[in-house]
């Protein structure tokens, strides 16, 4: 919501730069507005958590983590996913838990999915109906499982869409003032 929110601010500011700014088009506000126009793109809008075929696919702002799930030792889901392995840490930015007052409106059915005995508690960030509890339970359980078959791969590249989304509109900003 935030991001359309922004994108709509960000029209309004390039329609009024362009149309009661000076006689000619001002291309620096209009890119200055498209410079801000792609922050929100990059930053909110582009970053997804998805398992494909048996690989946690995390694509941030700045790379793409592809990581098998037999390459992961430790899932968290304090303040995000984040998967933990001989590679390292890697936290995604799209798969953040809920709000604190989300344990207000989880549903029996959560519970019973997570296998919670008596006196046992979880995170809002691991109840099932949450992206984050959800992508994490599916890694604690094939964990669980120790499937040999389990692909034990990781790859991480460079985001450059979201890159070059983010740098060449602040160039041009910053080309067009000199």
């Amino acid at each position: 919501m935030t991001a359309i929110v922004s994108l709509i601010i960000g029209g309004a500011g390039v329609t009024h730069a362009l149309v009661y700014d000076s006689a000619a088009p001002n291309l620096s506000a209009f890119l200055a507005v498209v410079a801000a126009c792609s922050a929100v793109w990059v930053f909110y809008v582009l970053p997804s958590a998805e398992i494909k075929s048996g690989v946690l696919v995390l694509r941030n702002p700045f790379f793409i983590a592809e990581v098998g799930l037999g390459a992961i030792q430790n899932v968290e889901t304090r303040f995000a996913l984040s998967v933990e392995g001989d590679f390292g840490k890697v936290t995604s930015w799209a798969a953040h838990p809920p709000g604190r007052l989300r344990h207000k409106s989880h549903s029996m059915e959560d519970l019973t999915s997570l296998g919670l005995k008596p006196g046992e508690s979880a995170r809002p960030g691991d109840l099932p109906s949450t992206l984050c509890g959800s992508l994490a339970l599916q890694i604690r359980r094939a964990i669980k499982d120790q499937d040999v078959s389990l692909n034990a791969s990781f790859k991480r590249t460079p985001n450059w869409a979201s890159i070059c989304a983010l740098v060449i509109p602040m160039v041009l900003v910053v080309y067009l003032q000199i």
